[in-house]
């Protein structure tokens, strides 16, 4: 059993810590919607009566075609979906299709009769009911009892006049399709899924509201369940045991086995073994039927497929228990117990006879006495747990809610009577009673009743304890006077002189008499005790979070702000939560694919399936750890793509360790400038530039260890080394970094040092989390390009988007050209390609026919062009071949990841601002500026980022004054329509007699002339004008570029822009333009290049 810490000050039980997988504001429908997509292929579902199977692909399409129809039955967000039926096929779909519109499932019994049923229904008034044929005139009759509207649907069966879960399938085809957008996304963690009936143990029963949150983090728990797992559970919906094994279904892609067959032990063993169920979720009266049964052995026998049988719901009888541990092993039996308010508390898996067992995960405890005084280990108190989410409470019952929680409303009163001994086990006890103590005297409230109903006057009586400091409880009583003279002539000293008269001074009222008009009373008349002093005292204090927050409501458009002057992306979901890191991720996607070829290394032919990353990556994070390396720790990158280099850089994930990746092409000046400020303490690089690696590392004040990774070299490490690493362990046994959070820094990634050296950007494992995880835009199916090295942050993408979403990525080392790019995407038949602005342009320029370049391109779903502006002329070209829905621009940065595409807008624009995106534009004096006005663009930062790696000037430099917002140095402004205009970086603009010169302006036209392979505008220091406009250009290899001339691109200049952009310092015709390794242009450079080459201008 996983440990349980006691915190001996606090007096608190806590059990192990884990991370929430899914983001916040995830919901089950769309967690769901991601996993049959991943398992279309599979069977997830077997009906077995009939043996009817349903794979991920048809579990997803009819879900949507039925929450499709529920739109059409006018189902709207927050409406309840009524289900009184057993297990059958399309049960299921009725569930997902609630979770994707937002309307909360409220499952009742089956076997409940009318009275139970319309009680609970009058509370949640479901605007719909699904029942079976068995049941129908029982719901039928609940029908015309309750005082609103509904309807009934058959899950099974049909009846005429009565629709049928057939028609409704039939009813969501009309009209449907891929793109109908449900309610789930508008919806967030914190709203209601389920409405779960409770047992009804201290009355009549309550409707317990259960979010999408503590569910998914409940449901999803990768070390228990995978997709090989075989689930199995009889009960019906009604119980949170039903629920949580088919929400554990759609969370871990498991295969579930449903039934609406009777229990007996014969059938439960035979259906185990045809099914070859591994994981039971059961009740203690069906394992006690199973413990006594005469061929117990034989039948225990056909289950030997069950690593787990949980049983939950009650105590588990000693001599059962006993009996069930030397029948299936202490191992393969656990007891779980529960609440349907919170979930999972403890579980007993081979622990001691008779205890609860140890705490489950990111749960704790408290143990207090009647005065709310905690409790230490061996002392019985009533169990508080901790309420680690926002719970909604009892559904309209906000004074049940109340009585239920702390007044600080962080902690749950179970009811229930425990205590943890010394090695941390919960033992259950008892139910909270009607008994009390008073001054350490059990205290039973009928025997006082019995004396004070014998007054005359006396209608009703009720006793109750009062907490009280000295006493623990005072006696009190709430008596209902007739309404009669004796009734009115009933005093207060009447009742207690009745009660000293009779009983003896222990039971004696001293907390006082309180006359009441009514007493509070379940259904069938019985008096609620624990109800009246909630109800006679004057609360002070109210639920926490009594009024339900929402978000603002998510928009697939751009909205802006006028009185804050803001641009807002479309609202969206952190998929993962806030402490998940890559390496966690990345380790569980790969051994969801684990047969899946993930990377292909082109120029080998090498292929990697999700279990070889696995264990490799494994491999050598445990190497890692061997070194020495600790979290915080950097790892160096000087390397093209290649086989080994993914998993090196999964394992530096796991391990918590940085990743410093430089181009394999720096300079020994610029790798020894970052490598000073990094100081990584392990470089891998390649055979081709070890040389300068090894010069560097003998400079630095901490040399690293060096590893080749794509080759030997005699005398150096290379990464075979690692893999062979003799205390290496199995992908699935490693454990990643405990002490790594979502905040801590993944990647040091180079900026692009257009105004100087490069500075290292910090990106934090959660920014890079949502920014890569993007189930629309990748699937299983996906092949990934780029022909970036790590260095670029396009190239940390691609890599990263193919771990997280279960992609083939395609790697070469091999340099770019067109017809390279169209071999590898004829090859490999690539979907998705990440080019940089100059490889876009080489390609849309390159002199193959247009339909045969189309034809060449097919494939490709997306083309991504980033890095530096894409112009005009570029653009329309790339339209002209592959579609304006399938070649996006993107706007972004280093420090943050895109910020903007464009998906078939305006050419020349950078698009809409993407989801969760905030921009605003400001003038030289940071005043915020509206449409259609140019400023420096400051983005707003999601995250909590550390800025620049050890240069906090920098950093400071960088943000707005709150820290709130980063100045990206670009000049631009927003139109109307949200649409993102960049016209050039703020260090690019120069003036000609006081007129702001925007480069990129002038060179977009100057690019349109046949024979222009590339310009650079830029200005020549003059002391009357200040500058005069220049440009440097680079012909192309063609009849065009020999022709061009100075003339031409004056003209073109002359004839489209006003005379302040005209060029008079003169035209530089340049072999090259001076460039970053990551192909941004450096402006700066290019007047001193054409001054040391002695170029003459034209």
């Amino acid at each position: 059993m996983a440990a349980t810490k006691y915190d001996s000050f606090e007096k608190i039980w806590s059990g192990p810590k884990d991370k929430e997988y899914y983001g916040p504001d995830m919901t089950l429908g769309e967690v769901a919607l991601i996993i049959l997509r991943l398992y279309s292929d599979k069977v997830m579902q077997v009906y077995d009566p009939t043996g009817e199977m349903l794979t991920g692909g048809q579990l997803l399409e009819q879900s949507r075609r039925l929450a499709h129809a529920f739109q059409r039955l006018k189902l709207q967000r927050g409406d309840v979906v009524g289900i009184s039926a057993k297990n059958t096929t399309y049960l299921t779909e009725v569930v997902i299709a609630a979770l994707l519109n937002g309307t909360p499932i409220n499952p009742l019994h089956p076997d409940f009769d009318a009275e139970t049923t319309a009680y609970m229904f009058e509370i949640t008034k479901p605007k719909v009911i699904f029942c079976d044929l068995d049941n129908y005139q029982t719901l039928s009759a609940v029908k015309s009892s309750i005082k609103f509207k509904t309807e009934i649907i058959l899950l099974t069966g049909t009846l005429p006049g009565v629709r049928n879960i057939r028609d409704l399938l039939a009813d969501g085809c009309t009209g449907y399709d891929e793109k109908t957008l449900f309610a789930c996304p508008h919806l967030c963690g914190d709203d209601t899924a389920f409405i779960i009936t409770s047992s009804g143990v201290t009355g009549l029963p309550k409707g317990v509201t259960r979010s999408h949150r503590s569910l998914l983090n409940s449901a999803k728990i990768p070390q228990l369940f995978t997709s090989d797992t075989v689930l199995f559970c009889f009960s019906p919906l009604y119980w949170i045991s039903c629920i949580f094994t088919l929400l554990a279904s759609l969370v871990n892609g498991c295969r579930r086995i449903i039934t609406n067959r009777p229990f007996s032990v014969e059938y439960f063993a035979d259906l185990v073994e045809r099914h070859q169920v591994s994981f039971v979720l059961t009740v203690p009266h069906h394992m006690a039927l199973l413990a006594k049964s005469p061929e117990r052995q034989e039948l225990a026998a056909k289950m030997e497929s069950v690593k787990s049988f949980v049983c939950s719901g009650s105590k588990v009888p000693l001599a059962i228990w006993r009996q069930l541990y030397e029948l299936l092993g202490a191992n393969r039996f656990s007891v779980l117990y529960g609440l349907t308010e919170s979930g999972g508390i403890s579980k007993n898996v081979g622990g001691p006879l008779g205890s609860e067992g140890k705490l489950l995960r990111n749960v704790q405890v408290r143990l207090v006495d009647p005065h709310g005084q905690s409790l230490g280990p061996n002392q019985t108190g009533e169990i508080l747990v901790r309420l680690n989410l926002r719970w909604g409470g009892y559904y309209h019952n906000p004074q049940e809610t109340q009585v239920t929680v702390t007044p600080d409303g962080k902690w749950l009163l179970t009811g229930d009577h425990g205590y943890f001994d010394d090695e941390g086990c919960l033992h259950y006890q008892s139910r909270d009673t009607d008994v009390f103590k008073c001054n350490h005297f059990p205290i039973y409230p009928k025997q006082i009743e019995d004396v004070i109903l014998h007054l005359p006057g006396v209608q009703e009586v009720a006793v109750f304890g009062i907490p009280d400091e000295v006493s623990t409880n005072l006696t009190a009583c709430a008596v209902v006077r007739e309404e009669n003279e004796l009734g009115g002539q009933l005093t207060e000293a009447d009742v207690k002189g009745v009660v000293a008269e009779h009983l003896s001074d222990a039971f004696h009222i001293r907390g006082g008499v309180f006359f009441v008009d009514s007493l509070p009373k379940t259904q069938n008349c019985k008096v609620q005790r624990r109800k009246i002093w909630s109800q006679l005292s004057e609360a002070t204090t109210h639920l926490r979070n009594k009024a339900l927050i929402r978000s603002p409501a998510m928009s697939c458009e751009v909205h802006y702000d006028a009185a804050s002057r803001t641009w807002f992306g479309p609202r969206g979901k952190d998929f993962y939560g806030p402490e998940m890191t890559l390496g966690e991720v990345i380790m569980r996607v790969l051994q969801i694919n684990a047969d899946q070829v993930m990377q292909t290394c082109d120029p080998t032919g090498q292929e990697l399936t999700g279990a070889q990353l696995a264990q490799l990556s494994a491999r050598i994070a445990q190497a890692f750890k061997r070194l020495g390396l600790r979290r915080g720790d950097v790892v160096g990158i000087s390397a093209n793509n290649s086989t080994y280099l993914t998993s090196v850089i999964i394992a530096a994930l796991l391990r918590g360790i940085p990743i410093n990746p430089l181009h394999p092409e720096f300079t020994e000046e610029t790798v020894k400038y970052m490598y000073d400020i990094t100081e990584p303490k392990l470089i891998f690089c390649d055979v081709e530039n070890y040389h300068i690696i090894k010069s560097v590392n003998g400079k630095l004040k901490n040399p690293a260890k060096i590893y080749l990774v794509n080759g030997k070299l005699e005398g150096v490490l290379d990464i075979s080394v690692l893999l062979n690493d003799n205390d290496c362990i199995t992908a699935a046994a490693y454990v990643p970094c405990p002490k790594l959070h979502g905040d801590h820094t993944a990647f040091i990634v180079c900026s692009s040092g257009t105004t100087g050296m490069p500075k290292g950007v910090t990106r934090s494992h959660r920014s890079l989390l949502c920014n890569c995880k993007n189930p629309n835009t990748y699937t299983r199916d996906s092949v990934l390009l780029s022909f970036s090295p790590l260095y670029w942050i396009s190239g940390t993408i691609i890599l990263l988007a193919s771990l997280l979403n279960g992609c083939r990525r395609i790697i070469t080392n091999r340099p770019y050209s067109v017809e390279y790019l169209l071999q590898l995407v004829a090859t490999h038949k690539v979907t998705f390609l990440f080019l940089a602005s100059h490889q876009i342009a080489l390609l849309s320029k390159h002199d193959s026919d247009v339909m045969e370049l189309r034809a060449q391109l097919q494939s490709i779903r997306v083309l991504i062009g980033a890095g530096s502006k894409v112009c005009k002329a570029v653009s329309r070209r790339m339209y002209e071949l592959i579609g304006n829905q399938r070649f996006v621009v993107g706007y972004g940065l280093s420090e943050m990841g895109g910020l903007s595409k464009n998906v078939g807008g305006p050419v020349g624009c950078e698009g809409k601002v993407m989801r969760n995106v905030e921009l605003r534009v400001l003038d030289k004096l940071k005043m915020p500026l509206g449409i259609n006005e140019v400023g420096i663009i400051y983005a707003r930062l999601r995250f909590k980022w550390e800025g620049y790696y050890r240069n906090p000037e920098a950093t400071r430099r960088a943000l707005s004054s709150d820290g709130m917002w980063f100045r990206t140095g670009d000049i631009g402004y927003l139109d109307s329509e949200g649409y993102l205009y960049i016209q050039t970086r703020d260090t690019d603009v120069f003036k000609f007699n006081n007129f702001q010169i925007y480069p990129e302006q002038i060179e977009e036209f100057i690019l349109r002339l046949p024979g222009v392979s590339e310009a650079c505008v830029f200005g020549i220091p003059d002391e009357v004008a200040t500058n005069l406009t220049a440009c440097a250009v680079v012909r192309t290899k063609s009849p065009e570029g020999e022709r061009l001339t100075a003339d031409h691109i004056r003209n073109i200049v002359e004839r489209h822009l006003s005379g302040a952009y005209h060029i008079r310092g003169g035209v530089y015709f340049i072999d090259s333009l001076p460039k970053t390794p990551n192909d941004k242009l450096q402006r700066r450079k290019v007047l001193g290049l054409v001054q040391q080459l002695e170029v003459e201008a034209e």
